[in-house]
C-alpha cells in the first residue's frame, strides 16, 4: 500500500485538543477496520445457500460492497491527515523510545470525548474567560472587595500583585490541587474587565474554567471570588440537582452556583451549591 505524500510537516509538539483529535481519528479508523474482518465471510456466504437466480446477483452485490470498503479505508489511510499522525508518532518514538505508558492510555471513547471537547468549546472560546466588569467600579472599590474577601477565607493561599489587580488563589479540593488566576485589568478609555481561568490542563481545570466562564453576575467580583471560594467551602460530594456524585461521563460536581435564600432580616443570602456541568440550566 503506497503512503501519500505528506505535506504538511508533521507538529512536533501536540497540544491536549490535538492528542483528543487524533486519538478520535485513529478510534474511527480502527472501527473501520474492524468492519473489514469479516468481508471474506459476508462475500461468500450466498454459497451456503440453496442454488438460486438470485444466488450470483447477491455475490456479486456483496463483492462491490466489500470493494467499496476496502477502497475507503485505503482512502482514509493514505489521506494527509492519518499520515501527518502517524508521522508525529514515529518523530516522538525516535525521541524517547520508553513507550511503557502507552498501555496507560484508552483505545476507546476518544470520539466521544472529541464531541464533548467541541461542544464545550462552543460555551466558551479559549480557557480564560474575558468579560465586562462594573465600569464603574472603582480603584478603591476593588482593594475593598478583595480585602474583605481575604478575611473571610484566609485558609486559602492567596497572592496579590499588582494593588491586587493580578490575583493567585491556591487549595485543594477533593483531593485536587486547584489554582486559579483572576486579573482585573482596565484599558485606556475602556471598561473593566475580568479574566478569570482555573489554571492547568487537566480535565477537571478546564471544567472549572468553562464553568466560572458560564457563571451569572459576569460583572460582579465578589460574586467571582465567592465562588472560587466556595469550591473549598462546598463540602457537599453529591450534585445540588441530581442528587448524585458522578455524572454519566464519571465527572465530579465542578460547577459552583450560589442560591438565593431569604434570611429572617429580609435580607437576601447566597448559599453555594455544588453541580455537575451538566446539570447547570
Amino acid at each position: 500500500m503506497a503512503v501519500a505524500d505528506v505535506s504538511a510537516e508533521p507538529d512536533a509538539s501536540y497540544d491536549e485538543a490535538q492528542n483528543i483529535s487524533a486519538l478520535a481519528h485513529l478510534e474511527r479508523l480502527q472501527a473501520q477496520l474492524n468492519g473489514l474482518r469479516p468481508t471474506v465471510s459476508r462475500v461468500v456466504t450466498p454459497f451456503y445457500s440453496p442454488p438460486s437466480p438470485a444466488l450470483f446477483h447477491e455475490f456479486k452485490a456483496g463483492l462491490y460492497a466489500a470493494q467499496a470498503e476496502i477502497k475507503s479505508f485505503r482512502n482514509n489511510f493514505l489521506a494527509q491527515e492519518t499520515q501527518a499522525i502517524l508521522e508525529h508518532a514515529r518523530q516522538r518514538e525516535s525521541e524517547d523510545g520508553d513507550l511503557s505508558k502507552c498501555g496507560e492510555v484508552s483505545h476507546y471513547g476518544w470520539i466521544e470525548r472529541e464531541k464533548r471537547e467541541k461542544e464545550n468549546a462552543k460555551k466558551t472560546k479559549g480557557a480564560e474567560t474575558v468579560e465586562q466588569c462594573e465600569a464603574a467600579l472603582t480603584d478603591e472599590e476593588v482593594d475593598k472587595i478583595v480585602r474583605e474577601w481575604r478575611a473571610r477565607n484566609l485558609k486559602l493561599g492567596f497572592e496579590a500583585k499588582e494593588r491586587s489587580r493580578d490575583l493567585t488563589i491556591i487549595f485543594v479540593a477533593y483531593g485536587y490541587r486547584l489554582r486559579f488566576h483572576v486579573v482585573v485589568s482596565q484599558d485606556a478609555n475602556e471598561p473593566r474587565k475580568l479574566q478569570a481561568a482555573c489554571m492547568g490542563t487537566t480535565d477537571v481545570d478546564l471544567t472549572i474554567t468553562r464553568c466560572i466562564a458560564s457563571r451569572p453576575n459576569v460583572n460582579d467580583l465578589k460574586y467571582l471570588l465567592d465562588m472560587i471560594a466556595a469550591y473549598k467551602n462546598v463540602k457537599s460530594a453529591d450534585c445540588a440537582k441530581c442528587g448524585k456524585v458522578y455524572d454519566t461521563d464519571l465527572y465530579r460536581p465542578w460547577a459552583r452556583r450560589g442560591k438565593h435564600i431569604d434570611a429572617v432580616d429580609e435580607k437576601a443570602e447566597i448559599v453555594w451549591q455544588a453541580l455537575h456541568e451538566s446539570c447547570l440550566d
